[in-house]
């Protein structure tokens, strides 16, 4: 997925807690990290294609099943 040229509000505290979770149910910092990317971008996507203001946060609540 290419840049959108936006920056949502709250990426980074999913990014940390997206990475510490899958770090707590033992996944190591490589997986972890290639989860979470994973899972930002889906994220990211849906906000864009919804066209959820930036300063509204992002649709990340129907992507949550990705990291359990």
């Amino acid at each position: 997925m290419e840049y959108n040229g936006k920056s949502y509000s709250g990426t980074w505290d999913l990014f940390a807690s997206a990475i510490m979770g899958s770090m707590m149910r033992g996944e190591n910092l490589e997986n972890a990290v290639q989860l979470t990317v994973k899972f930002l971008t889906e994220v990211i996507h849906d906000s864009y294609m919804e066209d959820v203001s930036e300063f509204e946060g992002i649709n990340f609540e129907k992507y949550l099943v990705m990291l359990a």
